[in-house]
């Protein structure tokens, strides 16, 4: 279902695929990409607070705003989309590039403590 990762560039859904073929949840449409399947907006922002909470866990990391769910974080509207590697509201005309921040193989990781800590 997903693309795979363009260098340098967010993961994507297959343009095809948006809209188009139900979400696991069998409720919604897929729009964006999860770790393993695409997923409705809803189960991606649970999915989304799930993983940033296992990755805070133990580390001193902050949690990032979850703000492509299926409603706007910035004006609490529901007339949210997305297509794929974008998600907007209609309503406030926010933009953000999203993708599941998915573990990859060969990334470096951060060494040390974070700035914040020392």
């Amino acid at each position: 279902m997903s693309q795979g990762r363009p260098r340098g560039g967010p993961i994507g859904v297959d343009p095809r695929h948006v809209g188009v073929l139900l979400c696991p949840c069998g409720q919604d449409t897929v729009k964006l990409p999860g770790q393993y399947e695409a997923l409705c907006l809803r189960c991606y922002a649970l999915a989304r607070a799930a993983y940033e909470r296992r990755m805070a866990n133990g580390n001193h990391r902050g949690i990032a705003a979850n703000i492509a769910g299926d409603t706007c974080m910035a004006c609490e509207g529901d007339d949210v989309d997305a297509d794929g590697c974008l998600w907007w509201c209609n309503h406030c005309h926010i933009v953000t590039r999203v993708a599941y921040p998915a573990p990859y193989p060969g990334l470096p990781r951060p060494k040390g403590r974070p700035a914040w800590l020392r």
